[in-house]
């Protein structure tokens, strides 16, 4: 049961309510003592399970609030409460299990009013606690002693965007899994002892400082950020993190070198050996980060680098004979020229990059002699190297916005089992080189220097489902096998002012739909398109040298046709009558 209860009601407080929620359309400090008398009348049973106060405008909150009377309260939210200046004995009501302060931007202490006068059975249900938004927030007096322990079953406790909170958090949480500390400036983040934790994020804070980081073998998610000085990798990386799953880095201006030490490839990194079950890494805005150990991203499963400026190259991560990358993906960050020499990892299966202003290659096929080897598990990209090429698990290859990027290989071969080939924006890419024999999809747009698909011709009966290329201003015709292409089911040409013409033998005969939108200088459609028994749909506009187009164009059993005005003829004067499966 659930019942909202807004200040311009007199609705009766009923005996089985179960969830109140009491709210103002602001909190005007001028209705300060009006406010205040509603609350107090507005006092529910005691079998109340959720309550949620937002924008109530006294200073005070009413004395019913938090009263341990209140035996089956699970759930409480304080929200919007912008003119209060303390918070209520909150501590007392024994099944509280989760506490939302949000948006009260008058408390600047939270101590022992909250607690009230039993100190030794505070907050003994509650596993939820979030802070959120508290601007005038400075101090937060736990009470912590050797006789009272807070917080005996607390879970997760999170706190963010209080930019004057300093001190201490409690110091001891037995049960606590998840810690989020985020964008609270001034607040050194400190703890002894956590040995439940899995999931640990820490953005935008003064710093912060692990007596017994060994303590916390169960942690599996671990984030840290900010602009300050985080010395964790000196020291922790020495502990027991055995259950870390998830590392995010954020904001570490002076972090250059992840791990300093150079490590043999058929070992995991020695600097990693405490952290055996990670598999993700996300690094932001390492300005100064220049460098990995050999091998390290290789041997994780998701990797996601942005806004390193520094980097050039993630050569040194990526060499590892026991790779275990499935994902990477790289964005923001202009020093980079390529991403991997010689070899990719086996198992990488998508590659995404975007917005590396200075990315020229994506592969540099030059063999890297410091890992050259013949029973290496990395994958040869030479289209000469037929065994190491197969190896290759990467079907899907992404790139936008990376307007220096000439080629996508220095040899112009790409993977053999490459998909999937998105390219948007690069300005500066002339070729493709040659295509995928396994290519599904082919996605093209704003290449304007790109001059052609293909090295020759597409192979025959290459698996290509959906064909689309745009703004491709160089782009003079479509290459010489289109007609092979056996499941091709979508073919889109828009905005390439050069493009001229299709090949002699035309479009494939398969349940095919095209789109040829802007191609000023195109000429005319292929000459065979009449034949085709299995186009379905063709649309043809803004292509102002095809000055006539009659019924004989076509194919009978054409679905759907569109044509510009200028072309349009009287049906019965041009035979459209007899295209008879138009719908």
């Amino acid at each position: 049961m659930q019942w909202i209860v807004k200040n311009n009601r007199d609705d009766v407080v009923r005996e089985g309510l179960e969830v109140l929620a009491i709210e103002w359309s602001s909190s005007n400090p001028s209705q300060d003592e009006a406010v205040k008398i509603v609350l107090d009348i507005l006092q529910p049973h005691e079998n109340l399970k959720n309550l949620t106060i937002r924008n109530y405008g006294g200073q005070k909150l009413s004395s019913w609030i938090g009263d341990p009377s209140f035996s089956t309260m699970v759930d409480l939210e304080l929200d919007g409460c912008e003119n209060c200046t303390t918070l209520p004995s909150l501590a007392l009501m024994g099944s509280l299990r989760n506490l939302t302060i949000r948006l009260m931007g008058k408390i600047k202490k939270i101590g022992g009013e909250v607690y009230g006068e039993d100190c030794s059975k505070s907050f003994q249900s509650l596993q939820t606690l979030c802070f959120e938004d508290l601007q005038e927030w400075e101090y937060w007096d736990p009470v912590d002693n050797d006789h009272v322990k807070r917080y005996p079953r607390l879970h997760k406790l999170s706190i963010s965007q209080c930019p004057k909170l300093s001190g201490r958090l409690p110091n001891h949480l037995p049960l606590l899994g998840n810690l989020v500390i985020d964008e609270c400036e001034q607040l050194v983040v400190s703890f002894s002892s956590l040995p439940m934790l899995r999931s640990l994020e820490i953005n935008r804070c003064k710093g912060m400082v692990c007596c017994s980081p060994v303590d916390s073998e169960a942690l599996n998610s671990m984030s840290i950020g900010g602009e300050s000085n985080f010395p964790v990798f000196r020291s922790w990386s020495r502990e027991g993190f055995q259950k870390l799953e998830h590392l995010s880095i954020v904001g570490c201006e002076e972090l250059i070198h992840l791990w300093p030490n150079k490590i043999c490839p058929e070992n995991a990194p020695q600097e990693l050996s405490c952290f055996t079950s990670l598999q993700e890494l996300h690094l932001k805005e390492l300005r100064n980060l220049v460098s990995f150990p050999d091998g390290l991203l290789s041997i994780l499963s998701r990797v996601t680098i942005s806004q390193c400026d520094a980097l050039t190259s993630l050569h040194e991560g990526l060499k590892h004979s026991h790779a275990h990358l499935k994902f990477l993906m790289v964005y923001d960050c202009p020093s980079l020229t390529f991403i991997v020499r010689g070899r990719l990892p086996t198992s990488l299966k998508e590659l995404s990059i975007f917005r590396c202003e200075n990315l020229v290659c994506v592969l540099d096929d030059r063999e890297d002699i410091s890992t050259s080897s013949p029973s290496s598990s990395y994958s040869l990209v030479h289209g000469d190297d037929v065994e190491n090429t197969s190896t290759s698990l990467l079907y899907k290859l992404s790139i936008q916005e990376c307007h220096s990027l000439t080629r996508l290989s220095s040899t112009d071969q790409l993977p053999s089992t490459l998909t999937e080939l998105s390219l948007s924006n690069c300005s500066s890419l002339r070729t493709l080189g040659q295509l995928s024999k396994g290519l599904v999809s082919l996605f093209i747009s704003s290449c304007p220097k790109l001059e052609s698909l293909v090295s020759g011709s597409f192979d025959c009966n290459m698996p290509i489902e959906i064909l689309s290329i745009q703004g491709c201003e160089n782009l003079k015709s479509m290459p010489e096998g289109l007609h092979t292409l056996c499941k091709l089911s979508f073919l889109n040409i828009s905005y390439c002012p050069s493009f001229v013409s299709f090949p002699k033998d035309g479009f494939p005969d398969t349940d095919l739909e095209v789109y040829i939108f802007g191609c000023e200088k195109l000429q005319a459609l292929p000459s065979r398109i009449h034949t085709l028994k299995s186009l379905q749909k063709l649309s043809l506009l803004q292509c102002p040298n095809i000055e006539s187009i009659t019924a004989e164009d076509f194919p009978s059993n054409l679905k759907s046709l569109t044509l510009p005005l200028s072309i349009y003829k009287p049906l019965t004067e041009c035979g459209w009558h007899k295209l008879t499966s138009l719908i």
